[in-house]
């Protein structure tokens, strides 16, 4: 069967492999020795560019896929626009703390009548460049406006997670589609390989039957075989391209021929990741970003209703106006006014009254939300990990069972050939051995599959080394 070096694993310390020994870690990092699997240096972007100029050029690995996904993939620019439009929030409310600033400009020209001259002509005036500075400041909002700067910073940071989660569930996505690609692609080796002991199989009857070693109807369930085996291999054709197809779409490229793939390898001696499933669960409740994302959104939450209560209460608010009047004519006037007040919107207090309880349930909805992430976060790590020690399982059994079919097949041969055994003995060897060959490809597939869930569950793995 397929020897695959290891890929899977420098990809899955990505999340959280920084650390070199912190109590309460499941896991220790070490750094990797192997520059060829290293992930590449684009790969950890804070923002998406988009490029993949590799594409067409060069076989594509699962690190470089990784790479293309995180320029090219809708999702991460979604939520990289996300987090923008969050910033932007953010600096709006912050100018709420500074003073508004008016400045005025204007010339006219005044009529005045004078009835007591004695001529009674009017009095015309000119006011040229008549400029005013009027500045106001709130001075004081019983918390109102800090509530509101505050939530807005809550929600940047909320948004900022969502991005950082929103890369770890985009690398989890490749994964899977690019082991589902791989298993593709092995299973297609596999009914290859089926084909072509059917039709030495049929060789083989059509040999013996000329002798009259053998039967017409063994000869017609040997070219049956042949035709399964060729059926199934036109089957495997049409998964691989739709499984290169999926892969693409979730790197964010448009499907061409161009776009080639690298097959990965899994080492021969695989050993189960060591920890305690309680202390993972632990783990995920305090590092991934998803869940400090749900409880920076319950912050902004409560500030929000803090905001809203100080909205009840009036402003404090300070003023000053300067004016400077030329009078053509007639001389300059300066005018300078300062002004400190309260405003209380007392018929709009009632419309306040109810945006405050609505703020109050919209608190309590984050704070369930937070709940609810946080059991299934722990649902998900508890299911992957158990999901991860049977894939494993699997993958050790389905090696050992193609082991075995393939020396049953062999002694089946030799038997068939000295006429120890009938023709059905070596049928069944053979479908037993095509049966081992595809329920390796799936276990490899899904111990592949349940590694990476898992990490994306605990949102990083750590490895001891």
């Amino acid at each position: 069967m397929r020897r695959r070096p290891f890929l899977l694993l420098p990809l899955l310390l990505l999340f959280g492999c920084a650390s070199s020994g912190r109590r309460g870690d499941v896991f220790r990092c070490k750094p990797m020795a192997d520059k060829s699997a290293a992930v590449p240096a684009g790969v950890l972007s804070p923002r998406p560019r988009g490029a993949g100029e590799l594409i067409g050029t060069v076989d594509l690995d699962l690190p470089l896929l990784v790479e293309i996904a995180f320029e090219n993939s809708p999702d991460t620019r979604r939520t990289w626009q996300l987090a923008k439009a969050a910033a932007a929030q953010r600096r709006g409310a912050l100018c709420a703390f500074l003073p508004s600033v008016t400045v005025t400009g204007s010339a006219t020209r005044q009529r005045i009548d004078n009835p007591l001259q004695l001529n009674g002509e009017p009095l015309y005036v000119t006011v040229l460049g008549t400029p005013s500075l009027k500045l106001t400041q709130v001075l004081f909002t019983f918390g109102a406006t800090r509530a509101a700067a505050a939530a807005a910073g809550q929600n940047l940071a909320a948004a900022r997670l969502q991005y950082g989660r929103s890369l770890q569930t985009l690398l989890y996505r490749v994964q899977v589609a690019y082991f589902s690609l791989d298993s593709a692609l092995a299973t297609l080796d596999v009914r290859e390989a089926n084909l072509r002991d059917a039709m030495e199989l049929q060789n083989l009857e059509e040999i013996r039957t000329q002798a009259g070693l053998s039967n017409r109807q063994n000869l017609c369930q040997a070219r049956a075989g042949v035709l399964r085996a060729q059926g199934q291999l036109e089957a495997a054709l049409a998964d691989v391209e739709r499984a290169r197809s999926s892969l693409a779409e979730v790197v964010g490229v448009r499907i061409s021929s161009a776009f080639r793939v690298v097959r990965s390898q899994l080492p021969e001696g695989i050993e189960a990741l060591d920890g305690d499933v309680e202390e993972m669960v632990a783990r995920a409740l305090s590092v991934r970003q998803d869940l400090k994302a749900a409880h920076a959104q319950w912050q902004a939450a409560r500030s929000w209703e803090w905001a809203a209560r100080g909205n009840l209460a009036p402003q404090l608010i300070v003023s000053g106006e300067g004016f400077m009047g030329d009078y053509r004519g007639w001389g300059r006037s300066r005018t300078f006014s300062a002004t400190v007040g309260l405003n209380w919107d007392i018929v709009g207090e009632c419309d306040k009254i109810f945006q405050l309880q609505e703020r109050r349930a919209q608190r309590r909805v984050a704070r369930e939300n937070l709940r609810a992430a946080e059991l299934q976060a722990a649902r998900e790590v508890w299911t992957q990990y158990f999901a991860y020690r049977s894939a494993h399982r699997q993958l050790l059994s389905g090696r050992a069972l193609l082991e075995v079919a393939r020396e049953s097949f062999s002694a089946a041969e030799i038997a068939y050939r000295s006429g120890l055994c009938g023709f059905l003995d070596l049928l069944s060897a053979q479908t037993a051995l095509a049966g081992a060959r595809e329920s390796l490809v799936a276990a490899e597939n899904a111990f592949s599959s349940a590694l990476a869930a898992l990490a994306c569950a605990i949102g990083g793995l750590e490895s001891g080394g």
